[in-house]
C-alpha cells in the first residue's frame, strides 16, 4: 500500500447507480450519445449543452477530445471501459479493505452532493489515520466546482 491514498467524493461502499443530470453515469450516457467523431469540439459542445450540461463541466469534457489523423474529433477514452467501471464502482463494497490496510487516506467530499452519506463520513472518521475534507461549494466534479478549494486541501499537510 502507498502511505497516503486520496480518494475524490467517492466512498468505498456499494450504492445504487445515480440518475441526476451531472452524474457520472448521465454525463456517459451524454457522452456516448454525442455526435462522434465530429470536425471539430462545436458540434460536441452543442450537443452536451443540449443536454443540460453546465457550462465548466462542458469546457472540461471537451478536453478529452483529440484530433485524429483523418482530421476528425474523437474522444480519448474508452467509453464502453469507463461504463464497466462505474458499473464495478456502483456494486463493490470496499470498506472491509479500507479498514484492513494501514496507511493514511485523506477523503475529499463535495459539501452539495450527496454520495458521501452521514454514515459514510462516520465510517471513514473512525478508521485510525483517516481524514475526511468537504468542499462546501463543490459538487461531485470537484476539480471543476472547486479547483481551488480542492488544491488547498491536498497541499495543506495532514
Amino acid at each position: 500500500w502507498p502511505p497516503q491514498v486520496w480518494v475524490l467524493d467517492s466512498p468505498p461502499g456499494a450504492r445504487p447507480i445515480e440518475d441526476d443530470p451531472t452524474a457520472p453515469t448521465t454525463v456517459l450516457r451524454h457522452l456516448q450519445s454525442a455526435p462522434v467523431p465530429a470536425p471539430n469540439r462545436d458540434p460536441v459542445r452543442q450537443h452536451l449543452k443540449a443536454q443540460g450540461l453546465p457550462d465548466p463541466i462542458v469546457a472540461w469534457l471537451l478536453t478529452s477530445l483529440k484530433r485524429q489523423p483523418d482530421g476528425t474529433w474523437r474522444w480519448i477514452y474508452d467509453l464502453d471501459g469507463i461504463d464497466a467501471m462505474l458499473q464495478s464502482y456502483a456494486t463493490t463494497d470496499l470498506w472491509d479493505t479500507v479498514r484492513a490496510h494501514p496507511t493514511t487516506i485523506q477523503f475529499v467530499r463535495a459539501g452539495r452532493d450527496g454520495r458521501f452519506t452521514l454514515e459514510d463520513e462516520t465510517s471513514a472518521k473512525a478508521i485510525p489515520g483517516t481524514t475526511v475534507h468537504t468542499l462546501a461549494n463543490a459538487g461531485h466534479w470537484l476539480q471543476v466546482d472547486d479547483p481551488d478549494g480542492l488544491l488547498a486541501v491536498i497541499q495543506t499537510p495532514s
